[in-house]
């Protein structure tokens, strides 16, 4: 039976992520900050099927097409786009952050190393407009490491239950994490591989979490203890998901993460039975979230350029990323969420709209493709056999009057 409170903590968790972005005040982000991008991956290890551990075709096939595909054509999508922009002034090295790589009009060869990477090894994606598509891969990676590690564990002590098996796999996880940060440790196919081994463990939260949903929702003393374990984090020692951790980012994330879950949950047993139109909205939300993760800093733009305007500032401004920074203490990133969260969900309507009239399917859209190349190709040939002969007569002109002025000059003619 599908659980709408899942669909709801997935809405609220994708605001904070918009709302992050966005620029919120110091105060909020440090108290969203471990709930924020920590929850999806819980959330996909509280929705984990047992049945997956005897079908793992099904589930890694569902996880490439729900991440990597996905993935893989809008990070395609922006790197085409971007020397475009760069070329508008949407892109630029003065209106915002120096990032490396990003702030710059590609070449040739960086689009085909770009475009390798992003195939093989789900990075070289634009950083400028997707900077969080580290999230695609780092869930991909969990998510397989998970299904993985408990395999393993099963093989070796089938005698556990799995819920023996995923504190085994957390406890390895903090092992792992611990040995990394203190020795400075990355998987160069990774990048540090930090984020995905973080994932791994939160992942195995997530599962534990759903085996003692009941006692966790039901108890209120638990959801209390974890909203305080996240304000006294946020007072204490705020919690970061960094793409390289230390020591203290490490140590400081879980607590917060798995209380915040909790205390989340409960709250959200709670807002599935609010009035059924403000549930239908955040369920929407909440069943959507890949879009408003992959285009929201895209969205962006269009408060940027009303901030640009408004401000009177130059064009350069536009550059920012991901918001405008000018004037950072105004409420501005109220109208960046509210877009961030909005735009991509009403250009997904739009889309779907228009594919109910027009064959949008990926057959469709190369017939289309290959049809235009066609086309394109046949009037550039028709265009250029036309210049040919206009060249052509243009110079017969010039030879037969050039022949006529020396016949007239002729003196054997005299």
């Amino acid at each position: 039976m599908r659980d709408t409170s899942i669909s709801i903590a997935k809405a609220i968790a994708i605001v904070m992520v918009v709302a992050l972005n966005a620029g919120i005040p110091d105060a909020a982000a440090r108290v969203i900050l471990p709930l924020s991008v920590p929850i999806f991956f819980m959330t996909a290890g509280y929705c984990f099927s047992p049945h997956y551990f005897q079908d793992e075709r099904t589930f890694v096939v569902h996880r490439v097409r729900r991440l990597y595909l996905p993935f893989l054509g809008w990070s395609l999508l922006f790197i085409t786009l971007h020397n475009l922009l760069w070329a508008i002034g949407l892109i630029n090295v003065a209106g915002g952050e120096q990032m490396t790589g990003a702030m710059h009009a590609y070449t040739f060869s960086e689009y085909c190393q770009r475009i390798w990477s992003i195939t093989f090894c789900m990075s070289g994606y634009d950083i400028a407009l997707c900077s969080p598509f580290w999230f695609f891969r780092a869930l991909l990676v969990a998510s397989l490491a998970f299904l993985l590690g408990m395999k393993v564990l099963q093989r070796f002590f089938p005698q556990h239950r799995s819920e023996i098996h995923a504190a085994i796999l957390l406890g390895i996880v903090l092992f792992l994490g611990l040995w990394q940060v203190g020795m400075d440790l990355s998987v160069p196919a990774l990048g540090t591989g930090h984020r995905e081994l973080m994932g791994t463990g939160l992942f195995s939260l997530g599962f534990l979490a759903r085996r003692y949903s009941a006692l966790l929702t039901t108890k209120v003393y638990y959801p209390l203890a974890g909203l305080g374990a996240l304000i006294l984090s946020a007072i204490l020692f705020p919690a970061t998901f960094p793409e390289a951790g230390t020591l203290s980012s490490f140590a400081s994330l879980w607590l917060p993460a798995a209380g915040g879950f909790i205390f989340l949950l409960f709250v959200c047993t709670y807002i599935a039975k609010a009035p059924q139109a403000i549930v239908n909205a955040l369920t929407y939300i909440g069943d959507r979230t890949l879009y408003i993760f992959a285009f929201h800093v895209t969205a962006f733009l269009l408060v940027s350029l009303i901030k640009v305007i408004g401000y009177g500032l130059p064009w350069q401004a536009m550059g920012g990323h991901p918001v405008v920074l000018h004037n950072s203490g105004d409420a501005f990133w109220l109208l960046y969420t509210i877009i961030g969260v909005g735009l991509p969900l009403l250009c997904r309507e739009g889309f779907h709209w228009l594919g109910r009239r027009i064959d949008l399917s990926a057959k469709a859209c190369l017939g289309y493709t290959i049809d235009f190349l066609f086309l394109t190709g046949r009037y550039c040939i028709v265009g250029i056999i036309w210049l040919a002969k206009a060249i052509a007569r243009v110079f017969m002109n010039i030879w037969r009057a050039l022949t006529d002025m020396v016949k007239a000059s002729n003196p054997n003619e005299e």
